[in-house]
């Protein structure tokens, strides 16, 4: 949440299961107030399953925050929402663990990765940074 606020993107939303996590991040939001860019950052005490993700989002950043069916309904949702409102769609995903399911929905192709090695071994996984595109036309060719 910090580290995005520090762009100029029109709004920042972080969601947060833990009510302890989600006053730890009002917190550090409150404390990061001077370097902050964007001026709307939203804090949610919310189930994610439950969270409704906005239309207008373009960027979501995952450090590998839930696994198996929880992670493929976010990823649903987050492509549903590209296609009731096209738009180009970026997920940065910190330690991949889920990039299967991610990659297997074939709507989204991989167009970054930081530390590329980590397939091999050379690289922990937790170290790895990959980004992929979620592309209108893409979303039309796979249905």
């Amino acid at each position: 949440m910090c580290e995005a606020s520090r762009f100029p993107f029109r709004r920042v939303v972080g969601v947060e299961l833990s009510p302890d996590l989600h006053q730890i991040a009002q917190r550090n939001v409150q404390t990061y107030r001077p370097r902050r860019r964007c001026a709307a950052v939203e804090l949610v005490n919310s189930d994610v399953l439950d969270y409704e993700i906005p239309d207008e989002v373009t960027v979501v950043h995952m450090f590998n925050p839930f696994r198996g069916t929880i992670f493929a309904s976010v990823v649903e949702k987050l492509l549903a929402s590209a296609e009731r409102a096209p738009r180009p769609l970026r997920i940065i995903y910190a330690n991949p663990e889920e990039e299967r399911q991610l990659l297997a929905s074939k709507r989204l192709h991989l167009v970054g990765d930081v530390l590329p090695g980590w397939r091999d071994g050379t690289v922990p996984a937790a170290r790895s940074i990959r980004t992929y595109v979620v592309d209108p036309g893409q979303l039309q060719r796979a249905r």
